[in-house]
């Protein structure tokens, strides 16, 4: 299982790496329409909702993403998905305490899949522009850093459950082990000349070294926020994964459900930070 994953990690990574590295970016947003599109069809599938009404999901978010950029600039776009991503939070934290609440709420249920990956898609466009593929994959490695250190400190050192009636393979240890590598990452990175288009760097040039470790150490504990949030759906549905489309690692949301929160925050952040 763990070659299989780590093969089907490394083909993801070529075909991101190609797409941003082609002269246009048209090739990148088409790609990262698809991923959403897909993770909007698995998610209404956990939902216990028809093919069709994912499809309809799909084609608004993909709509919303590509004409966001036509009519509103990256700065606004950013402040629009950053204050949508406030309203995955007010569903997302009680839910994982208190889930009951929030299930018996279909139509707010059925909204926040089309809210929340318009505002991620939104957001990966906008970032994009203003920090170029360097500066979006240096904020893409603080999501993917705290998922592979969680899960190796969770094996080697984990004891106690992070959510034991959510996801009961999830640690406190392996949480805590996915916060300290962000925080190593981000004190290597954020005193490093790395350009200022890098993510961490423009925090550290606008806040100082110890505001930018806080903050990226939030972005990582905001990951395992929706890594949770999506198992939670998965648990009530049933699922072992969202779909079985990537070898190893199930569906397309089991591997963006973290970044989806994250994205649209640290593009407000950034929007903060003057950039």
């Amino acid at each position: 299982m763990l070659r299989q994953r780590i093969a089907t990690a490394l083909v993801l990574l070529a075909v991101l790496g190609l797409s941003l590295a082609a002269a246009d970016p048209v090739w990148f947003q088409l790609l990262v329409a698809l991923f959403v599109s897909i993770a909007a069809w698995e998610w209404y599938r956990l939902l216990g909702q028809s093919l069709g009404a994912g499809i309809t999901a799909a084609i608004v978010i993909s709509a919303i993403g590509f004409a966001a950029p036509l009519v509103l600039s990256p700065a606004t776009q950013l402040w629009i998905s950053g204050v949508a991503c406030l309203a995955w939070a007010i569903v997302a934290l009680p839910a994982l305490h208190t889930p009951d609440w929030v299930m018996r709420v279909r139509g707010l249920q059925l909204l926040l899949p089309v809210v929340m990956l318009s505002a991620c898609l939104t957001a990966v466009f906008a970032l994009l522009e203003k920090l170029g593929a360097w500066g979006l994959l240096s904020l893409l490695a603080i999501v993917w850093l705290a998922d592979v250190a969680a899960y190796f400190a969770g094996r080697a050192f984990g004891r106690r459950k992070l959510a034991a009636t959510i996801s009961p393979n999830k640690t406190v240890e392996g949480a805590l082990g996915g916060l300290l590598a962000v925080g190593v990452y981000g004190l290597i990175t954020a005193k490093t000349d790395l350009g200022p288009v890098f993510y961490q760097t423009t925090l550290s040039n606008a806040w100082g070294t110890g505001v930018t470790l806080a903050l990226l150490v939030a972005l990582a504990a905001l990951s395992i926020t929706g890594d949770l949030f999506e198992s939670l759906l998965k648990r009530r549905a049933g699922f072992k994964d969202s779909s079985q489309l990537l070898p190893g690692h199930g569906g397309v949301f089991d591997r963006i459900d973290a970044l989806v929160p994250v994205l649209p925050v640290a593009g407000l952040i950034l929007t903060l930070a003057g950039r």
